[in-house]
């Protein structure tokens, strides 16, 4: 049996043009659809950043009030969008010596894509505007809050709420997609 061309030289066998333009195709279908669907998660994970930083700055102003026995600060401004803490005055020494004042630290922005839409506490309505301290006294205590982000884009009704429970120090993040706030409601005695 004599040999033939297909026998003597390896079958070289690859992706026809056609074949690779369907898989690449499909790919771009897949790329637009994930892209498509990332963009409604960038604003979440904005929201859900500054909610966590939120959480993070309570929970050590709570922990270094207890710690040191001092009534420690968050103030909020909620008009230009920024915090920071305000510090106890230091102990005085000996009592003829003046009471030293509060020592507010600078000023650190939100993210520029998100702002702050109120502050509200149970039985009050809420603060839009201005500045609001959340203070937390040298048991770490404070009132109950619900701190209110907004996302800085004109397509999007997305509002989370940061939730404080100031005895228990217990803190909750509601996400609403349809703009809608989460005030806290007061506690009784069957809330304990």
């Amino acid at each position: 049996m004599k040999p033939t061309r297909a026998t003597l030289a390896p079958a070289h066998r690859g992706f026809t043009i056609v074949e690779l333009m369907v898989v690449i195709a499909v790919m771009g279908i897949i790329m637009r659809v994930a892209l498509l669907n990332l963009g409604a998660l960038v604003p979440a994970a904005t929201l859900d950043s500054e909610c966590k930083q939120m959480r993070a700055h309570l929970d050590y102003l709570r922990s270094e009030a207890r710690l040191r026995g001092q009534a420690y600060s968050l103030e909020l401004d909620l008009t230009n969008h920024r915090y920071r803490y305000v510090m106890p005055p230091e102990r005085k020494l000996a009592s003829y010596e003046a009471d030293a004042e509060e020592f507010p630290l600078s000023w650190s922005p939100l993210d520029d894509k998100a702002r702050f839409v109120g502050v509200a506490v149970p039985s009050r309505p809420p603060v839009e505007a201005g500045t609001y301290r959340i203070t937390f006294d040298e048991n770490g205590n404070t009132g109950d809050i619900a701190i209110f982000f907004k996302l800085l884009d004109a397509e999007t009704d997305f509002i989370w709420t940061l939730q404080l429970r100031g005895l228990t120090g217990r803190t909750d993040i509601k996400k609403s997609v349809d703009g809608k706030r989460f005030p806290l409601e007061e506690l009784n005695e069957s809330g304990f």
